[in-house]
């Protein structure tokens, strides 16, 4: 899970419209039309285990504060391949239920330009969010998800600016949100990808091409690890078995939850079973995209998206493997984070 980074601005910058071939839930938005509202314009890439915990905040500041004056405006920012189509975004979007502007971003022209508007050569990401004031003027920017509480503070400051005087809400999270990552070392997110640089195998890479891989049963965190035959692709590792039908991808890991972004290429669901220390996962342990069935424990990829699937109750190092023998299983990344909530959770989606 990535580090977070926020700045208060001097408002006298003035947001800059976005620039979009297409739009979703609306014709294109412009801050012109926007005055007297407080904006939170929001970028985002749908694939990630930042968006999915971001969005929870998203969801309940909309219903908190749309009525008071708060705008939300998003724009979708591809990190892979298949994030770049409308269509992927779509169904993403129709499956969270949101309803709040969506421009589709796939060049990052727009994030470039705000990011400038910070500081020159800053090191941006997504998600992050910046917020505009009543007058059309940047007043705060937020890089991450980490205390994401403090960013409902700044929208009441702004919406009382606006002329709101109302009574608010504590912020979410402010009294339960737990983030362990200050206190261990939790793994780094993983790219799963000859461009990635993180297998542990000693065949190491065979970039786009088939190599057959076997299992060393020794392992380093920060690194993964396959066995039977994979495809090398710059953006993924591919399932592509020829005289072996099995395939296994092996993360040792320490932190407490642990997600991946997959793929099915050819459409169809897949089962991918999964094993943490040699156990299959359980009702304590699993993720919120885990299933169960005949005592397996097993996500179903049936669409290019980020999975969860590992929600430990306590940080500590375990052995997770993904077990497929599908050709058409792509794996992209793996994210890990030490975060736990406790707190009143937010309905679910």
């Amino acid at each position: 899970m990535q580090q977070y980074k926020r700045q208060t601005l001097e408002e006298n910058n003035r947001a800059i419209d976005i620039i979009a071939d297409y739009w979703l839930n609306s014709e294109p938005v412009f801050f012109e039309n926007l005055r007297g509202s407080v904006v939170l314009l929001l970028f985002f890439n749908y694939a990630s285990a930042e968006w999915i915990e971001l969005y929870k905040y998203v969801r309940e500041w909309e219903r908190r504060y749309k009525d008071k004056g708060l705008f939300i405006l998003g724009v979708h920012v591809p990190k892979f391949p298949f994030e770049t189509k409308i269509e992927n975004v779509e169904s993403e979007i129709k499956h969270l239920k949101i309803t709040f502007p969506v421009a589709i971003d796939n060049d990052w022209r727009n994030l470039k330009r705000y990011a400038s508007l910070i500081a020159k050569n800053f090191t941006f990401d997504v998600p992050c969010i910046f917020l505009v004031n009543r007058d059309g003027l940047i007043s705060y920017s937020y890089f991450g998800v980490g205390r994401l509480w403090e960013i409902e503070f700044y929208i009441q400051s702004l919406l009382i600016k606006a002329g709101y005087y109302g009574d608010f809400p504590l912020p979410i999270g402010s009294r339960y949100e737990i983030d362990e990552f200050a206190f261990y070392k939790v793994t780094p997110e993983i790219l799963t990808c000859y461009s990635g640089g993180a297998l542990g195998n000693a065949e190491g890479f065979a970039p786009e091409s088939v190599l057959k891989y076997e299992d060393p049963k020794i392992y380093v965190n920060g690194k993964f690890y396959l066995d039977g035959e994979w495809y090398n692709g710059k953006y993924y590792f591919k399932h592509n078995p020829i005289s072996q039908s099995f395939g296994t991808v092996i993360l040792p890991y320490a932190g407490v939850n642990v997600g991946v972004v997959a793929e099915s290429l050819n459409g169809e669901n897949l089962k991918v079973i999964v094993i943490q220390d040699e156990e299959f996962l359980n009702e304590y342990n699993c993720g919120d995209d885990v299933k169960f069935e005949d005592g397996e424990s097993f996500i179903v990829v049936d669409r290019p998206r980020f999975y969860n699937v590992v929600k430990n109750p306590d940080f500590g190092e375990h052995i997770l493997k993904l077990i497929v023998d599908s050709p058409n299983f792509a794996i992209y990344k793996f994210s890990i984070s030490a975060h736990r909530f406790k707190r009143e959770l937010i309905t679910e989606f």
